[in-house]
Parts: structure tokens; C-alpha cells; sequence
């Protein structure tokens, strides 16, 4: 991702005429691990159990709607956004999650030694 480059192992010239010449061809929304993934669950977990109110609940499943509608709208109008970013800008967006991955990353294993290891904080 910090290089921008696309990776080989997912697009072979090969493997996509190939693909293209089969009758029956799966498709697997990418998206939807990473959206509705392990931390989308636990947080809502986490929170319906935190908040027991039937208000509280009401607010959680408000929260919900309001992102799935937010998600649903930056899919609809990602081929718009795609032609005007352009190559270039589509990059750097990838560079700039790259290094905001890095980051998350590197956090997570530096909270985990600090548990290990408690005499380093």
C-alpha cells in the first residue's frame, strides 16, 4: 500500500482470460468483511451491553442507519470519485491509508508488549 502498486498475485492477465472464458464465475463482496467485520460486531456488542436502556439501544441502532446510509453513499458514488481523483489522486489515497495502517498496526503491537512487559511504561 506505501508504494501504490497494484499486486501481481491478484491480477494476472492469465487468470482473468481465463476467468472471463468460464461460464459460472463467483463473486465475493470485499467490502463486507471489512465493513460488518469482527470490529464492527464487537463494538456493537460492546455497546448494546454497556447501554442497557431501550433509549440507549435506540440511539445504537440510529448510529447504525446513519453509517450503513453513509457507507452506501461513498459506494454508490465511488465511480465518480474514482474518474475524479484519477489515477494519481487514487495513489496517494492508497499511500496515505497505507500509512494510516502502519500506524494502527504498530500501535497494537507496542500496547501488546507494554502488557506483557509491564516494567517498560
Amino acid at each position: 500500500m506505501l508504494h501504490a502498486k497494484t499486486s501481481e498475485i491478484h491480477h494476472n492477465q492469465e487468470e482473468n482470460n481465463e476467468a472471463r472464458s468460464k461460464s459460472s464465475i463467483a463473486a465475493v463482496p470485499i467490502a463486507i468483511p471489512i465493513v460488518a467485520g469482527p470490529g464492527a460486531i464487537t463494538t456493537i456488542i460492546i455497546n448494546t451491553h454497556r447501554y442497557q436502556d431501550d433509549i440507549d439501544k435506540i440511539y445504537i441502532s440510529g448510529v447504525c442507519v446513519i453509517i450503513a446510509f453513509t457507507l452506501w453513499i461513498c459506494f454508490y458514488f465511488s465511480s465518480f470519485f474514482s474518474r475524479i481523483l484519477g489515477k494519481s489522486g487514487i495513489n496517494i489515497a492508497t499511500r496515505i491509508m497505507g500509512i494510516v495502517l502502519s500506524a494502527i498496526a504498530i500501535e497494537m503491537i507496542f500496547d501488546g508488549i507494554k502488557k506483557m512487559l509491564p516494567g517498560l511504561s
